[in-house]
């Protein structure tokens, strides 16, 4: 059966944003291996894409996150034709089927079946999309939708006005503050919340849902790779994890920020991005990724992209792709990509053991505590590792100037070519610029730096004490 391009066939409002163009790229995310009309008279055998979150970003940037709601519209067969004015019979000829080399007389008898079909059943995808990650209330948002587009009655204009009112009369909480509102056969109260514990986002995915997912050794060997600029790509089964599991390991890299690539769903239409020589962190459905031409692509565009089995929890790498003799991904990374040092990995497996253990066992695992939790032990991390940076920090005319040759000669000798290498990625160069606006605005603090204050102000008084013990 031929798959077809999705198109957008609505949007509100219809001119776009100027930070987000809504083109078809973004529709082919909604079903990133197309669009196929099935044909079957029994409605309970027709599969269904399920619904997912996802994120993606403009061109300087700037992240916006999405919630696709799936489902089919039945239609007669002749209004079918009709309406769409379709080329599907003409490409389902037999003169088609021996251009692309298909089963001819397979073809055949389907273009018999699906002429003596009453209906066809049309796949769509509603979506909505925010600057925030407020997944759970946008679906919730989407079901009100959903019910209003059901009823026949309903016209165009109406159901502008329930999205207007989405759109434009409900704000942005401030921080530490929170709204609440309601929706058209929607019975609950749905509740945004400013979702910031100061400069760390926590309303979003559950970072500490990662412990669920991956392995401990997993999580650090993934935050290497982020850290060190290397080319990742996600594959399962299930589009929400490969949402849930890239934006909870980006959000552990603070306060580095990931500044490259990032497609968390590779559509189709989109494979031109697994090409780029440039470091970027993708995620892709394996139906698409088992596919001879992507296949194709991996294997002549990259020696060295590390390939992450989020349901299998394996990493491979793919030159091991072309069938000759596999090399160890871990091993690979261990010689190309510079470890932790050991006093800090080794307080990081602690503390995501005991997180771990805490989770397991306890009945009242409060989300957002989790999450904060998850994401201050990395926190912890980067301060270990920087916690001296502005030391090193000059201002020459209006650009930060990082020293890192004197920065270098403080840290141990063992640890020199993990500094070396962090201090040249963009990452690092990108967190250096970040302090310069606080450098520059004096009443704002940074939350980070705030962090450091504490960390040396306990530093402190931890020797003082071991000072009167003796």
């Amino acid at each position: 059966m031929p798959a077809f391009e999705p198109e957008i066939i609505y949007k509100y409002p219809e001119k776009d944003a100027k930070e987000l163009e809504i083109n078809n790229i973004l529709a082919s995310i909604c079903f990133p291996n197309n669009i196929k009309i099935c044909y079957c008279n029994e409605e309970d055998k027709i599969y269904t894409l399920k619904n997912y979150r996802t994120c993606f970003t403009n061109q300087v940037g700037d992240r916006f996150y999405a919630v696709m709601y799936h489902f089919y519209k039945r239609m007669k067969n002749d209004d079918f034709y009709k309406e769409y004015k379709t080329s599907l019979m003409e490409k389902m000829t037999i003169k088609y089927c021996e251009e692309i080399n298909e089963n001819v007389e397979e073809k055949t008898k389907l273009i018999n079946e699906i002429n003596h079909k009453k209906h066809v059943y049309i796949p769509y995808c509603l979506c909505l999309i925010s600057k925030y990650p407020y997944f759970s209330q946008m679906e919730k948002c989407l079901e009100s939708i959903m019910i209003i587009l059901k009823n026949t009655e309903i016209q165009k204009d109406e159901l502008n006005e329930v999205i207007a009112y989405l759109v434009k009369s409900i704000p942005s909480p401030y921080i530490n503050t929170s709204i609440s509102f309601v929706m058209p056969n929607y019975n609950d109260i749905i509740e945004v919340k400013s979702g910031f514990y100061q400069e760390i986002y926590v309303y979003g995915p559950d970072a500490s849902s990662l412990l669920d997912t991956l392995s401990i050794n997993n999580i650090i060997l993934l935050l290497r790779l982020l850290l060190f600029e290397q080319k990742i790509l996600l594959i399962s089964e299930d589009y929400n994890n490969l949402t849930k599991v890239s934006l909870n390991l980006i959000s552990l890299l603070y306060p580095l920020s990931w500044v490259h690539i990032y497609i968390p769903i590779v559509s189709e239409k989109m494979l031109k991005y697994l090409q780029s020589f440039l470091p970027f962190f993708n995620g892709m459905h394996k139906s698409l990724f088992v596919q001879e031409k992507v296949q194709n692509i991996l294997i002549k565009s990259h020696k060295d992209l590390f390939i992450y089995d989020i349901d299998k929890k394996k990493l491979n790498i793919s030159c091991n792709l072309l069938g000759k003799k596999k090399i160890s991904a871990i091993k690979y990374i261990n010689k190309n990509v510079p470890s932790f040092p050991k006093k800090i990995e080794d307080l990081i497996i602690y503390q995501l053991n005991y997180l771990k253990t805490y989770k397991n066992n306890s009945d009242d695992n409060n989300y957002i505590s989790n999450n904060i939790k998850m994401k201050l032990i990395f926190i912890q991390a980067f301060i270990e590792l920087f916690y001296n940076y502005k030391k090193y920090l000059a201002i020459i005319g209006d650009l930060p100037v990082f020293n890192t040759k004197d920065f270098l000669l403080e840290k141990p000798e063992n640890d020199e070519i993990f500094y070396k290498e962090i201090t040249s990625t963009q990452l690092f160069q990108i967190f250096i610029q970040n302090s310069l606006y606080y450098i520059n605005h004096k009443n704002k603090k940074y939350y980070f730096d705030e962090l450091i204050e504490l960390y040396l102000d306990k530093k402190q008084k931890n020797i003082k004490n071991k000072i009167r013990k003796k």
